[in-house]
């Protein structure tokens, strides 16, 4: 059994499926269990519980993590969470032993942030840091299919390669030794989504209000879109917007928060993304009156949902 050992913090609707399938390989492969660490710590046990203590072990703190493991994979729900780990684990390793360390961040951060989060890391005795985050949504992080985007030094890279392809990637595009590049490339995808779904919300509504119906408008971008992008279109018209296994409306706020602010940052206006960031912001609100009224049976609201304040501003009923 190898003695290098592995970490994983973040135990979210992707982050579980991550950990899940690279201890399953690590398992198979006669690696050590795989170290992991969650907020709510009854996801941690329940993981384990499902693979056994042979290929998962929970952390009893982040700390703990930190200082145990050769490497530490961190998938987390934003800039803040992840500033406010990275600060307990600079200070973890400070105070321990020094031995070489990796720190992979596969989240969707600002750019910036990343270069961050290198400073912080590598200022650290034999530690090294990754930028990695990841196209896919859950059920295709289910699948171990999700393509990773990568920026680091060349050795950190080809090492954390290695590790999660193919245990929970089908791909990896290296993006050179600029950290910032891969949260950028990340980012301007995820603009590609939420661009398109403003574009879907207003067609689906203006051909319900011109009288040929929303499903007219979705039976013709299924000739035009992605099947990923018409899936989503076929959430707006079913007012399905449960966004716990997919890509979550926070999260399409952050990103496209994230997106605007490097578009600012480089004289690039992005009229379409930033129609999304204010339907994508009115549509949480409109979520939050229907769950003051008893309306609402959904927790996570999905990116889809910002049909619901393109419909509002037409006059149309949500169910159309």
């Amino acid at each position: 059994m190898s003695t290098q050992l592995v970490g994983f913090v973040g135990l979210g609707a992707l982050g579980t499926h991550m950990a899940r399938n690279l201890a399953l390989h690590r398992a198979t492969a006669g690696l050590s269990p795989l170290l992991i660490w969650n907020r709510t710590v009854a996801k941690s046990q329940k993981l384990a519980e499902d693979l056994g203590l042979n290929k998962v072990r929970v952390a009893e703190t982040l700390e703990d993590l930190a200082t145990e493991c050769d490497v530490v994979i961190t998938n987390l729900a934003n800039d803040a969470v992840s500033k406010d780990v990275y600060g307990v684990f600079v200070k973890a390793v400070k105070a321990s032993a020094p031995k070489s360390r990796i720190f992979v961040e596969t989240s969707t951060i600002h750019p910036s942030f990343a270069t961050e989060l290198k400073t912080l890391i590598t200022a650290l005795p034999s530690t090294q840091f990754v930028a990695s985050p990841v196209f896919g949504s859950p059920p295709v992080a289910e699948k171990a299919q999700l393509i990773l985007l990568m920026s680091g030094e060349p050795e950190p890279v080809k090492e954390i390669s290695s590790i999660l392809c193919p245990a929970v990637g089908a791909k990896v595009l290296e993006m050179g030794e600029d950290i910032e590049k891969a949260p950028t490339l990340k980012l301007i995808g995820n603009s590609f989504i939420l661009g398109s779904l403003e574009i879907l919300a207003e067609c689906q509504t203006l051909a319900e209000k011109t009288g040929l119906g929303a499903q007219g408008a979705q039976n013709l971008a299924k000739i035009f879109y992605t099947p990923p992008l018409c899936a989503y279109g076929d959430k707006m018209l079913n007012h399905a917007f449960d966004g716990s296994q997919g890509f979550s409306l926070n999260g399409g706020i952050k990103d496209a928060t994230h997106v605007q602010s490097l578009a600012k940052t480089h004289g690039t206006p992005m009229p379409a993304l930033e129609a999304a960031r204010v339907h994508l912001v009115k549509a949480r609100e409109i979520h939050e009156r229907e769950i003051a009224v008893g309306k609402s049976g959904v927790g996570v609201l999905d990116v889809a949902s910002l049909v619901t304040a393109v419909r509002e501003e037409a006059g149309v009923a949500k169910n159309h």
